[in-house]
């Protein structure tokens, strides 16, 4: 067994859902444009989770009238972690989707016409079936719809860009404890929140 790792991840839902999910714990729906298969979404940065909550009203993911954000502790023991954040991990994944798009074209797919998004979920389903990955993380680049776009168009000139990281959390028993997210701070300007923190 490998070493147990432990993250901290917030997950906007509606408000309506936030009792049963704390009681019950976390359902998802199945669905074949998952980024990184199916399972349930976390990020890590909490100011993510909240512009989710605000702008993820959408028939692919549900809608949200009201949101709310659930604060999470997942554990899992990292035998059972794809990190794509981790270049051995990213190597290995990289590996696995070249010999899976080769047997998909041995089998006559044509991947051209086949959508990214349905490409991508049914090899991140393939890989946590083939080697029981519990929890998968990864960074996604520039989330134009959550950033201001002149910010991004000025960042993007010296080379930075904004990571946002995702977990997916395919096996429940990862997610030790839940509640309900409270920003105490909310409504305080940035300025204020690092003054109030020192």
């Amino acid at each position: 067994m490998g070493n147990i790792q432990r993250y901290t991840a917030y997950h906007a839902t509606d408000k309506h859902n936030v009792e049963s999910i704390i009681s019950n714990n976390f359902t998802f729906n199945k669905s074949d444009e998952h980024w990184l298969g199916n399972g349930i979404y976390f990020f890590i940065d909490v100011a993510l989770a909240r512009e989710w909550g605000k702008k993820a009203p959408t028939k692919k993911f549900g809608t949200i009238e009201n949101y709310a954000i659930i604060e999470a502790i997942i554990e899992v023991d990292d035998d059972y972690v794809c990190d794509l954040t981790m270049l051995d991990d990213y190597k290995f994944v990289a590996q696995k989707f070249s010999e899976f798009c080769a047997i998909l074209s041995s089998r006559s797919v044509v991947l051209e016409n086949a959508s990214y998004l349905n490409l991508r979920c049914a090899f991140f389903n393939e890989l946590v079936r083939k080697y029981n990955f519990k929890c998968l993380i990864s960074n996604f680049e520039d989330r134009k719809n959550f950033i201001d776009k002149n910010l991004w168009k000025t960042f993007r000139k010296i080379k930075t860009v904004y990571i946002e990281t995702q977990i997916c959390v395919t096996d429940n028993s990862c997610i030790v404890s839940k509640k309900q997210y409270t920003e105490i701070l909310k409504g305080l300007k940035y300025e204020e929140k690092r003054n109030n923190c020192i």
